[in-house]
This record gives C-alpha cells, structure tokens and sequence, in this order.
C-alpha cells in the first residue's frame, strides 16, 4: 500500500528506516531530497537530519514570515510543490504576503498565489544538496509529521545559481546559525525516532 501523504513510498509500513542517508549518498547517483526519503523510507525531513551537518541547517517553524520575507529579496528564485503525482513549479519572483488569523496569504497580484497555515509548517531547513555535480541551495518547508510541503529554490542564471539570490540564501543561512534556531531545531528529534 502506498504511502498516504505522497502515493509513492512506503514510510508509513516501516518501524525502522531502510537504510541510512549517508548509505544511500554512497550510490553515485543524482540525489534530492524526495528520492532519498523514498530510498531510505522516511520522510523529508528525517532525511535531511540524516544529510552531512555542512549540507544543511535547521530553523523553526516561528521563524516562517522573517525567512519568507528573506526569500521575496531574491532576484531569481524557483518554488516547488509535489503532493502525490502532482507536481508544480514557479520560477520568477516570490512575492510577499501577510498573516490573517493564523494563515498566510501570498499575494493575489501575482501569477503566484496561494496560502500556508502555519500551524502545520513543522520545521524549515537550508539544504545544499549537489545534484548530478552542481550545486543547489534550497529552502524546505516540512509539516509537522516530517513531509516536504514545498521548497524554494535559489534559481539559475545562464547555466549556474543567481549570485544574488545565492548570496542572500547563505545570508539567512547564516543568520539562522547565529541566531542559535538551528541548535534549537537540530535538537528535536527525527519523527521516525520520535515514534
């Protein structure tokens, strides 16, 4: 049976993970983070606690709105969604939103619209993940079971990342560090531990 949340894998029939990230990062072969989870059966997130500590960084969830905030200063940026079969990209600027009763709405103005209710969003992670030997820098937004509910990516210009959008996701990157979210973040325990 396949699993619930993404109609792929099956992380829910597994006590224990299949195999181990830094196992699975042994076969040379184009890793994301979806196909990793699905490999190892896990989630998204337990994945990326399973990555190298220099590939990624942890922030809150409370940290949403300042990092979102971040994300709209990007010159170039691409957002991605897959849910079961479905899949959705949007590659342009990200636009702004704002918080009404616990949900925020992204701007109707734009070809990008939508909303997030932040009481799902779990956690969020800086991920550098190279994939087939370039490098990407994305930001991954997991719901409180340990799911990718999207992720935003740093887009590219003629063949490599924006320098600006680069600069300014290795920006908060930093500033999560600094700031000690991603001590407090890294600390919670995968979902599959926590089971």
């Amino acid at each position: 049976m396949a699993c619930s949340h993404c109609g792929r894998c099956r992380c829910h029939e597994h006590a224990e993970p299949v195999c181990s990230v830094s196992d699975a990062l042994q076969k040379k072969r184009p890793w994301v983070l979806s196909a990793l989870a699905r490999t190892c059966g896990m989630t998204e997130m337990d994945a990326a606690h399973g990555l190298p500590e220099e590939m990624r960084v942890f922030a809150p969830a409370s940290a949403f709105e300042k990092i979102w905030k971040g994300i709209t200063q990007w010159a170039h940026a691409t957002f991605i969604s897959q849910q079961g079969g479905f899949g959705m990209k949007f590659s342009g600027n990200i636009p702004e939103g704002r918080m009404i009763n616990g949900i925020y709405h992204f701007s109707g103005t734009d070809p990008f619209g939508g909303h997030v209710r932040l009481d799902s969003l779990g956690a969020i992670c800086f991920l550098t993940l190279p994939f087939m030997g370039k490098e990407t820098c994305s930001v991954q937004f997991f719901d409180r079971e340990g799911h990718a509910m999207f992720a935003v990516h740093v887009g590219k210009v003629d063949g490599g990342l924006c320098p600006v959008s680069r600069d300014g996701f290795f920006s908060m990157r930093r500033e999560a560090l600094d700031a000690g979210l991603a001590d407090a973040a890294s600390s919670v325990m995968p979902v599959s531990e926590a089971v």
